[in-house]
């Protein structure tokens, strides 16, 4: 299981939808990785590159390639999709 770092905006420490200093929020770090939703087969698991919603309408962790084929929206934003970096 994945454990999501930021959850509010370390400038003005407010919620992501409540935010007013411009921070990036098409990034979020995590201290985990998650595999990709779609890699099924144990040879071709993949980690996630992203989070975003999908055709189906349910949001999902992709690689890159199953985002590319299955975002909804080739969007990052806040409500839109993030990419996924692990915090080092």
């Amino acid at each position: 299981m994945s454990i999501v770092k930021e959850i509010v905006c370390n400038s003005c420490a407010m919620s992501k939808g409540d935010c007013f200093c411009g921070k990036d929020w098409t990034v979020v770090e995590m201290v985990t990785l998650p595999n990709c939703d779609y890699c099924g087969d144990e040879y071709t698991v993949k980690i996630a590159e992203y989070d975003a919603q999908t055709y189906g309408g349910f949001w999902a962790y992709m690689c890159k390639l199953h985002y590319l084929l299955n975002a909804k929206d080739a969007k990052l934003g806040l409500g839109e999709g993030q990419r996924l970096v692990a915090i080092k």
